[in-house]
C-alpha cells in the first residue's frame, strides 16, 4: 500500500504574480507559487537592492524599487500584499486603485483587542 499523497492543484503559468514587499512571508509565498507553476513576474520593495535579490532568487521579469512602481505594472495579473499588517489596507488600495486583483492575508478581527475598519474586497475596475 502507498503512502504518497497526490500534489496539490497546480498553476500553467498564465496568472501572473507582482509580490508586493521582501519579507519572509513574501519568501515564503513566492516559493509556494513557484512550486506550483505559477509565474512570479514582477516584485517590489522600498529598497531596489533588496527587489532585484528577490527577483533573482525567484525568476521575476523585472523589479522595483517602490510599490507606486510596481502595482501598475502591465504584465500582472495578481498583487500578492505582503508587508506588515499596518500597511495592508494601504498597500491593497494602492493595487486595486491600479485596476490589479489583490490577495492579502490578515489576521481574524477576534485577534483584535478592538473594531477595525471592514473591508470588502472588490475585483478590478476593468471587470466591472
Amino acid at each position: 500500500m502507498s503512502t504518497t499523497t497526490a500534489p496539490g492543484p497546480s498553476s500553467d503559468g498564465t496568472v501572473r504574480w507582482d509580490i508586493l514587499a521582501t519579507g519572509g512571508i513574501a519568501r515564503l509565498f513566492a516559493k509556494d507559487l513557484v512550486l506550483q507553476g505559477h509565474r512570479v513576474e514582477a516584485v517590489g520593495s522600498r529598497s531596489v537592492v533588496s527587489a532585484d535579490s528577490f527577483d533573482s532568487a525567484f525568476g521575476a521579469a523585472r523589479s522595483y524599487g517602490s510599490y507606486e512602481e510596481l502595482v501598475p505594472d502591465p504584465g500582472v495579473d495578481v498583487v500578492y500584499v505582503a508587508t506588515s499588517h499596518n500597511f495592508h489596507a494601504a498597500n491593497a488600495m494602492l493595487a486595486l486603485e491600479a485596476g490589479k486583483h489583490v490577495l492579502v492575508e490578515r489576521r481574524s478581527p477576534s485577534m483584535h483587542p478592538r473594531p477595525r475598519t471592514s473591508w470588502a474586497w472588490l475585483p478590478p475596475r476593468a471587470s466591472w
